[in-house]
């Protein structure tokens, strides 16, 4: 029997959330003591009454087994949490390890060391420690305008062409490929992660905005000319316009813009795990131009 703990990029793998549930959930239990404590500070913890005693002990009890899984899920060359452990034939250790992550990898780390560290499951410098390791690592790593690329070797800290495939070579022209893509959904997620770490650990804060500040989501903006309900023959497949790309690839293509929008970065529509990005779109001092937001309604558009 083989388990495998895989906290792959969110986008594509749903394991992380039901782990990172269990900490969100276990958040409730901050001891009333420090919301109290909490009540001078800019960032007050409001207390949670509602659960019985055996519905608090229950969710402590699941916050601190998913914690274990984030405890040992770092590389111990750069810092860097894994995409996810192997414990094959039973084994209480693990067997194997997933040494690449992405900046969802990264970003959704940095959240449970701050839930394990309100719920008193590490100390405050614990906490610190481990984010401030890993945050430096960061800085070292591979960015364009802050944001991280898809994935990287986590003994190396590497940009990888994809997990199992090798590192990217430092002198590769761009491509359409994972060795310059980056992910706005990922990012979203990263973003989100320096945030919380910026407001509930103040000693890291300046490490924190100095990953942040060049972040500019509105890059990820289709900015192109919108016709009726946001589509635009002009542009092939008759794509919307108006919405957030995916990603875009770093240098691609050399005829438009800038350069860093790749013909095939498809715009999405906003949905649950764009929303990530909007979140950090706002927390950040550039904003896109327009918000989705401002589409015509679906059905407006079937009547039209």
């Amino acid at each position: 029997m083989i388990k495998s703990l895989r906290p792959r990029s969110l986008r594509h793998r749903r394991p992380l959330y039901a782990l990172t549930a269990a900490l969100a959930a276990g958040a409730m239990l901050i001891p009333l003591q420090q919301a109290e404590a909490s009540k001078t500070t800019p960032f007050p913890i409001t207390g949670y009454h509602a659960l019985s005693p055996a519905q608090r002990a229950n969710l402590l009890s699941i916050a601190s087994d998913t914690w274990k899984f984030y405890a040992a899920d770092v590389d111990p060359a750069t810092s860097l949490p894994m995409d996810n452990l192997t414990f094959a034939g039973g084994s209480a250790t693990p067997t194997s390890s997933g040494r690449y992550t992405s900046a969802s990898n990264i970003g959704v780390y940095l959240w449970a060391v701050v839930s394990a560290r309100d719920l008193g499951l590490i100390t405050t410098p614990q906490a610190a420690a481990r984010i401030r390791a890993t945050l430096t690592e960061v800085t070292h790593l591979k960015r364009d305008h802050g944001f991280l690329y898809q994935w990287y070797d986590t003994t190396n800290g590497s940009v990888l062409t994809n997990p199992g495939q090798g590192d990217c070579s430092a002198t590769a022209a761009p491509a359409f490929d994972n060795c310059s893509f980056i992910s706005n959904v990922d990012n979203g997620w990263y973003a989100s992660g320096l945030i919380i770490v910026r407001q509930a650990v103040p000693q890291l804060r300046q490490l924190a905005d100095k990953l942040i500040s060049p972040m500019n989501f509105g890059l990820f903006y289709d900015a192109r000319a919108e016709t009726h309900c946001n589509t635009n023959p002009a542009i092939q497949g008759n794509q919307p316009t108006g919405q957030m790309f995916g990603g875009y690839y770093v240098g691609l293509p050399p005829d438009q813009g800038d350069g860093r929008w790749a013909a095939t970065g498809r715009p999405t529509p906003t949905r649950s795990q764009d929303s990530s990005s909007l979140y950090g779109r706002a927390t950040t001092p550039t904003l896109a131009p327009a918000s989705p937001s401002s589409r015509p309604s679906p059905a407006a558009c079937s009547r039209a």
